[in-house]
């Protein structure tokens, strides 16, 4: 009966070690999956009405962001950094996106905690994006794509400044953002369009979405473009039942 009992221990902790394997490996494959890649303008689109100004003698940065999606938070922290070390270079707009009829949830949509982060950038502006219509006019799919022109309205950084999902610290997205804040004569003229973007879908829902749950932080250590700028599984079904609420 022992040994019987020995065995079916020994089962139990080589079945226990594959599932937990398997899980570790979709979680490391979702914060590693990039978001759907876009096209975005050359061009600043002066004939759509955005309801934002571009500078006139710095950068202007837009950040497209979904209040629900966790993925985008790290992109907050690291615009805290960026718009502290760089103020006065650069202008940023974060256009959060809104339903068309935000009564459902409207703690939600007007006063998530990453909206009260965003407001907590200096020099920062807040816009509501009323169903995406500006996210679809500039191109953008995903939560936290980043997008900066210059002073001509010419695009000249597009993608995501975070390493991963939920991860912040170095990576080449971010030092491609402040080399082209900064006019660095020496940057890659091909870097621009090098910047996977990490989050959830804007405009829709997609199955590596996980808008309504919140993931812990992890810190890290840490030219002239193109007529079109181009800018996805996760393991919580692996782990646990679905969320009541979730999008997915």
């Amino acid at each position: 009966m022992a040994v019987q009992s020995d065995r079916s221990v020994v089962a139990m902790v080589a079945i226990w070690l594959s599932l937990s394997g398997g899980a570790l490996y979709a979680l490391a494959d979702y914060g590693s999956s990039a978001g759907q890649a876009a096209p975005a303008p050359s061009q600043w689109p002066a004939s759509v009405a955005t309801g934002i100004t571009p500078s006139a003698d710095r950068a202007t940065v837009v950040l497209f962001a979904h209040p629900l999606c966790p993925c985008t938070r790290a992109t907050l922290v690291e615009f805290e950094s960026l718009t502290n070390r760089l103020y006065g270079l650069f202008d940023l707009h974060v256009l959060f996106f809104e339903p068309a009829d935000p009564s459902a949830m409207p703690e939600v949509w007007g006063a998530s905690d990453l909206r009260q982060l965003a407001s907590a950038l200096p020099g920062t502006r807040l816009h509501a994006d009323v169903d995406g219509q500006l996210a679809r006019h500039f191109g953008a799919y995903t939560s936290g794509q980043v997008l900066l022109y210059d002073t001509t309205g010419a695009l000249r950084f597009g993608g995501g400044i975070t390493p991963s999902r939920g991860h912040t610290g170095s990576n080449p997205g971010r030092g491609t953002l402040i080399s082209t804040i900064l006019s660095d004569s020496g940057i890659d003229p091909l870097a621009p369009i090098l910047n996977p973007v990490f989050g959830c879908g804007l405009l829709d829902s997609r199955d590596d979405d996980r808008k309504s749950t919140q993931e812990p932080l992890v810190f890290g250590h840490g030219g002239e473009g193109k007529d079109h700028l181009s800018l996805a599984v996760s393991a919580r079904h692996l782990l646990s039942a679905p969320v009541a609420g979730q999008f997915s």
